[in-house]
Formats: C-alpha cells, sequence, structure tokens
C-alpha cells in the first residue's frame, strides 16, 4: 500500500496542477506550452488517458457517422472507416486544445 501511494503521488500531483493550469502575466507562450506539455507527459506516463471520456468519445463516433454514407458502406466498411478515423486520438486532440486555450 505505502508502495502505491509513493508511485500514485507524483500522479496526483500531476493531475491536481492539470487542472489547476492557467498562464501567468509573466509566462512566455513558449514557456507555458513546454509546461503544458510536461504535465501531459507526466499525467500518461503513470497510466491515466487525459481524453479517456466514453461519452466523448461516443459522441465523436456518431458525428463521424453521419458524415459517412451509411447506405451505400457495409458495416465491415464502416468499422474500418471508424478505426481508421482514430476517434480517442481526435477527442484527446480536441480535449488538449481546449484545456491549453482556457489556460
Amino acid at each position: 500500500m505505502i508502495l502505491l501511494q509513493i508511485r500514485m503521488k507524483p500522479f496526483d500531483e500531476g493531475k491536481r496542477k492539470w487542472y489547476a493550469l492557467y498562464q501567468g502575466p509573466n509566462d512566455s507562450p513558449v514557456d507555458f506550452l513546454t509546461y503544458f506539455k510536461y504535465l501531459v507527459e507526466l499525467i500518461e506516463h503513470y497510466g491515466c488517458d487525459i481524453a479517456d471520456d466514453t461519452v466523448l468519445i461516443n459522441y465523436e463516433t456518431t458525428e463521424f457517422k453521419k458524415t459517412l454514407d451509411l447506405v451505400a458502406l457495409t458495416d465491415d466498411e464502416v468499422s474500418n472507416a471508424i478505426l481508421a478515423y482514430d476517434v480517442p486520438t481526435v477527442v484527446k486532440n480536441k480535449l488538449l486544445a481546449v484545456a491549453f486555450l482556457r489556460s
């Protein structure tokens, strides 16, 4: 149990900093982006996926399906198109963009 607490402490600290993140008046855009990327890397290093949100993934999948011609495509072709679109990566990129802009 103590080992788990030691391993999770940097992760908890990284998540806390992630949610409290903002760009200060003296932070240059380059420095802030570097720190932003560092926090994302830290959180992912400890096994957490920032974009692990099934509601957003389902929404993005539904929106992507609306762009497909579902009448002309077979179920396998639709599944392959969704896999090629890589919904989790799209969701992650959108979340990171919003998080960076709100900071």
